[in-house]
């Protein structure tokens, strides 16, 4: 069984390594999957380099670690005690999510991680869709709950980081609800192609001039008491400024990663902003983020950026090299 693993941390293109080792042996609530597509989150890199933005450094086994904890593929073997209910058998296709172990040709997975997937998502989009849609869930909940109890109709909702794969999941689901969401990217191009893909909720370049001015308009005069910032560091800041004032503002460190949700507070108390850990588990939940997500991808598939790759016959696998322009990525194992 060929696995990415990595002996000790550092970054990825220097401590990865493709190699052979043994499956793991199957336990009586577990499923065996042979994966097809397994992503590469940016958490993941971080894990892999031992950065503070993880948390606790992951525990490295003496025959190493294979990160990942999302993928698609196809059940090989169901263990003894899984409830027939769940309707798990060999030649199923499934997405699961969490799972440790996920770069590799099979995991080994919880029964409740695993969902079944419906013929019309692709593997290469399944392989994504739990935890971005687990994500996004979680943002809209926090900002549903941000909002003052009298301004929860007519809602206009700011969203930096729209072109990313939870932006456009957050973006879609916030306007199926009827939230009224106002697109905010880096670039024109990057506007021009967030609008081909998902017309409809008006995009802006942060790039170009004005472009506050141009929020506000969009608007319309409703006040805007939330945003979902996916950017942070100044650019928060800025959109902060588009907000009506209020008591609080949650926020949390803005990435793919770590996605904030911002609602006002007068400017000298911003600095002073408590954090809020957006963190969803659980086999319930896990499995209605699945279904809204086959849903949206039935309709629309939401696409993460991401290099699909064999995995190669040698010892380095620089694959997984850090990059700020390609965000997501993906691996394929191939029979």
């Amino acid at each position: 069984m060929r696995r990415i693993l990595h002996h000790e941390l550092g970054e990825p293109a220097r401590v990865l390594r493709v190699e052979d080792g043994p499956s793991t042996s199957l336990g009586p609530d577990q499923v065996r999957v042979r994966l097809s597509y397994a992503p590469i989150h940016p958490g993941d890199l971080l894990g892999i380099m031992g950065s503070p933005a993880f948390g606790t450094p992951p525990t490295i086994a003496s025959d190493g670690r294979v990160p990942g904890f999302e993928g698609a593929g196809v059940v090989s073997e169901v263990g003894a005690n899984v409830d027939p209910a769940l309707g798990l058998k060999r030649g199923l296709r499934v997405a699961f999510f969490p799972a440790s172990g996920a770069w590799s040709d099979e995991a080994v997975v919880p029964a409740s991680s695993v969902v079944s997937l419906p013929d019309s998502i692709p593997d290469e989009v399944a392989a994504q869709m739990m935890i971005n849609t687990l994500t996004a869930l979680t943002v809209i909940r926090a900002a549903h709950d941000s909002l003052p109890p009298d301004a929860r109709a007519g809602v206009v909702t700011l969203l930096t980081g729209a072109g990313s794969a939870v932006g456009r999941l957050i973006g879609k689901v916030l306007t199926e609800r009827g939230v009224k969401v106002i697109r905010l990217v880096r670039s024109e191009a990057s506007a021009a192609k967030l609008t081909g893909i998902l017309p409809g909720a008006p995009v802006f370049a942060t790039e170009v001039a004005g472009w506050k001015g141009r929020v506000r308009a969009a608007a319309e005069g409703a006040k805007i008491h939330v945003a979902i910032d996916s950017v942070g560091g100044r650019l928060l800041g800025e959109v902060a400024d588009l907000l009506a004032e209020g008591k609080f503002r949650l926020t949390r460190r803005g990435d793919e990663r770590h996605p904030s949700i911002s609602a006002p507070v007068p400017h000298a108390q911003r600095r002073g902003a408590r954090q809020l850990d957006a963190a969803a588990t659980g086999a319930a939940e896990s499995r209605y983020s699945a279904r809204t997500a086959a849903r949206a991808g039935e309709r629309n598939p939401v696409r993460g950026r991401r290099t699909v790759l064999a995995i190669p016959d040698r010892r380095r696998c620089h694959a997984c090299q850090s990059s700020r322009s390609d965000q997501r990525r993906s691996h394929r194992f191939l029979e």
